[in-house]
């Protein structure tokens, strides 16, 4: 992948039509095949995205590398 520019949007933003044509601007002049977001952002934008710019969905998954680090940091934290 060719990342070739990025924006950052506090959490929960709600999106103006200003900002979106903005980003699609910024797409379209950086020559980018699309615009990636969270799926968690997508609920907010997919409907409203009708543009000309493809909008790709980033699957985020998260996974403990010490699972049982954190259960028993949990069990601690309960007094156990």
């Amino acid at each position: 992948m060719d990342l070739k520019g990025f924006r950052i949007f506090p959490d929960h933003h709600t999106y103006s039509q200003e900002e979106l044509d903005r980003l699609e601007a910024a797409a379209r002049s950086l020559e980018a095949e699309a615009l990636i977001t969270t799926g968690k952002d997508w609920a907010r934008l997919g409907e409203r995205w009708d543009r000309g710019v493809n909008l790709w969905v980033l699957e985020v998954e998260a996974r403990l590398g010490e699972p049982e680090l954190v259960l028993e940091l949990l069990d601690r934290g309960r007094g156990g």
